[in-house]
């Protein structure tokens, strides 16, 4: 069976989604399933359950995939010069290789037929092309999907998502660094993305839906990589933008029908602020090497230099490049973060679907594979006169992690560049349960009775993006303000937060949360997947697959019973799981 007629079999995908996918494909080239993971449509855990289910073959495992050496000697060359089948490894005198997802049911006969010991497992296009980047060159494209993908399907899955809880549910605190998560994203699988879904299979995984400048978003469908161009790239510079979990996250993408919807806006846009800092410079093309940080000491070590300028180029393993540079200590370390971000490989052209930092850069890979040694050291370029370097600093802690960068995190909540701003907090949401978290969730609160009403406006926003239920009643009581532009600061994150719309009818949201404060947040959506408005139900059915990392499909914009159905789905899934998730 196909993957098309195991997804429409199955119902995995909303009918308008699969036919925007084909076309994907059929317009940019590669397979069902790259186009899918471009839109985001599918987390890389359900598309490799996906493609199992529908060739009737196991997946290939993680392990063999990212295996070295492999036998290439053992497999007919014609094979992966076709771009078909690739060799994972020799295991016991047989032979495991990986089949691509469109192999005609043929080719495979003929190959088992061909090849004798042969174990058969199926992968994604960009996990076979990644491989047979080996012994032929691979677009950019399927590399950037393939390490995002691997590290999806790697990493452990979190049964706790941060922003699931009502405000009364307690947190437990976390002595110890979290691992790392795979991110939205995403997209946030920023994601390509990034995002760290909330659930976490995917952490910036990006991360992912979320609210945008006015209360309830307005989604829009995610251009293809290949359209984006540096002009496109800069994020928004409103003070009322917002992107989904990086970790993400990962909201799917809109078809052509119902990409385009506006906002219930019931009030003006805050009025803009100076910058006190210089706006993002966005796109960096790889062919440009970004400025570096004032050096401290000149450094005329011609083998560190040549160990940068590989970095730099990405001509060389990650992890070969890191025991080189630990091994000469600290000062190539600094040497190295000087360059920081290095060229970025993806435009930015949407703070929505940022892709995580390892798929982004050259360099960027390099910091992740290299750990924690880079921390105090990317933390001393938080406060960079470039928002550039600033939006990397806290993108790379989605990958990078350390409890220790929550504060900076926090930090750049007031950061004068709004991209800036949107990323740290997406990034600062996926460490919910680390120990520094309350306390950088402090400081931005602290922010809200201050004198200063653009950092109070700031704070609202950062806190909405968050999902910080306990700052609700705060943000109620801040309907009443004069400054129209902390009105809609508060009203953004309510309505983040809540999932529901009453503008700034106090008395209305003060009813509503005093009858749902000790429900969960995932009540609360299933709540508004029969608002009135279709814009916000699409909204709330993204937040739950943002918060939960389940993905149902729910009809929006269907007919009446249709919801209902979908609805019952949803209820069903919560009844069954929130016992686990809330334990």
């Amino acid at each position: 069976m196909s993957l098309r007629s195991h997804l429409e079999a199955h119902a995995v995908v909303m009918p308008a989604d699969l036919r925007g996918a084909c076309a994907r494909a059929e317009i940019y080239g590669g397979g069902l399933d790259t186009a899918l993971l471009e839109l985001d449509l599918l987390a890389p855990s359900e598309l490799d359950a996906a493609l199992s289910a529908a060739r009737g073959l196991p997946s290939a495992p993680t392990e063999l995939l990212r295996a070295q050496p492999r036998p290439w000697d053992r497999l007919d060359p014609r094979w992966y010069e076709r771009r078909l089948v690739a060799p994972l490894a020799e295991r016991d005198d047989r032979l495991w290789v990986a089949i691509h997802p469109e192999l005609s049911d043929e080719d495979l006969s003929a190959l088992c037929s061909e090849q004798a010991a042969l174990e058969v497992t199926v992968t994604a296009e960009c996990c076979l092309r990644q491989i047979l980047s080996e012994v032929a060159p691979a677009p950019a494209r399927y590399l950037a999907l393939a390490e995002r993908y691997l590290r999806a399907l790697t990493l452990t899955t979190d049964p706790d998502p941060p922003a699931l809880v009502a405000e009364h549910a307690p947190r437990q605190p976390e002595a110890q660094a979290e691992p790392p998560r795979d991110p939205a994203a995403a997209p946030v699988e920023l994601r390509t993305f990034i995002p760290a879904r909330l659930l976490h299979a995917v952490p910036f995984p990006e991360p992912a839906a979320e609210p945008e400048p006015a209360q309830i978003p307005a989604l829009r469908a995610r251009r293809p990589p290949s359209a984006a161009s540096p002009a496109a790239s800069s994020p928004p510079t409103e003070p009322h933008s917002f992107i989904p979990a990086l970790t993400r996250p990962a909201s799917p993408a809109m078809s052509s029908e119902t990409a385009i919807e506006a906002p219930p806006t019931r009030e003006a846009e805050a009025p803009r602020q100076p910058s006190e800092r210089p706006p993002s410079a966005g796109y960096v093309p790889t062919t440009l090497v970004h400025r570096e940080a004032p050096a401290s000491a000149p450094a005329e070590d011609p083998a560190l230099e040549a160990l940068l300028q590989a970095a730099l180029a990405g001509s060389a393993r990650p992890e070969r490049l890191a025991a080189e540079l630990r091994a000469r200590g600290r000062a190539a370390l600094h040497r190295l973060v000087q360059r920081f971000p290095g060229p970025i490989e993806l435009a930015r052209e949407e703070l929505r679907h940022v892709a995580s930092p390892s798929a982004q850069g050259p360099l960027l890979r390099l910091c992740v594979a290299i750990g924690e040694e880079l921390v105090p050291l990317i933390l001393s370029r938080v406060d960079d006169p470039d928002a550039h370097v600033r939006f990397y600093c806290a993108l790379i802690f989605q990958e990078l992690r350390s409890p220790s960068a929550a504060p900076a995190l926090a930090e750049l909540a007031f950061d004068a560049d709004a991209g800036v701003r949107t990323i740290a907090m997406r990034v600062l949401e996926t460490y919910s349960r680390a120990s520094t978290y309350m306390r950088a969730l402090k400081r931005i609160r602290g922010e809200l009775s201050g004198d200063d009403h653009r950092r109070r406006a700031l704070a609202f926003q950062a806190l909405g993006t968050v999902r910080d239920v306990k700052s609700i009643p705060r943000m109620i009581e801040a309907l009443a303000e004069q400054d129209p532009g902390l009105r809609t600061a508060a009203l953004t994150a309510l309505c983040s937060i809540t999932g529901q719309h009453f503008g700034l009818n106090i008395e209305r949201w003060r009813a509503w949360y005093a009858s749902r404060c000790d429900r969960t947040r995932v009540d609360w959506m299933l709540e508004s997947l029969a608002h009135s408005e279709v814009a916000v139900r699409r909204w709330a059915a993204d937040e739950l697959m943002r918060i939960t990392g389940q993905r149902l499909p729910f009809p929006a914009s269907g007919a009446a019973a249709e919801r209902a159905e979908a609805i019952e789905r949803w209820q069903a899934w919560w009844s069954a799981h929130q016992g686990r998730l809330l334990s």
